[in-house]
């Protein structure tokens, strides 16, 4: 099977997006409280390697990245691109 030339810049566009996306992922505030207590809160969009800064400065409180929202957006690109593939294939004509 070969692509064509609308199939490979899909890709393309894909692998961009997801590369960005995978850049700048959702964050999210966490919270741990002496009595067990967990709390989560989301922090926004922020660079990979820049985490927004925690709400208070303690031990209780805490960043992390927000997997669930970022593996969504990473299942919707790579559903619309096989989509988007499927939808470009080029037809055999039935002999």
């Amino acid at each position: 099977m070969t692509l064509t030339p609308t199939q490979r810049k899909l890709i393309w566009a894909a692998l961009v997006t997801l590369v960005i996306m995978g850049s700048v992922p959702p964050w999210t505030y966490t919270f741990m409280g002496p009595q067990g207590n967990y709390s989560e809160t989301p922090a926004g969009y922020s660079f990979i390697v820049s985490p927004p800064p925690k709400q208070k400065d303690s031990v209780f409180f805490g960043v992390k990245l927000d997997m669930g929202r970022l593996s969504v957006q990473f299942i919707g690109i790579l559903t619309a691109l096989g989509l988007g593939l499927l939808l470009t294939a080029k037809r055999k004509d039935a002999v």
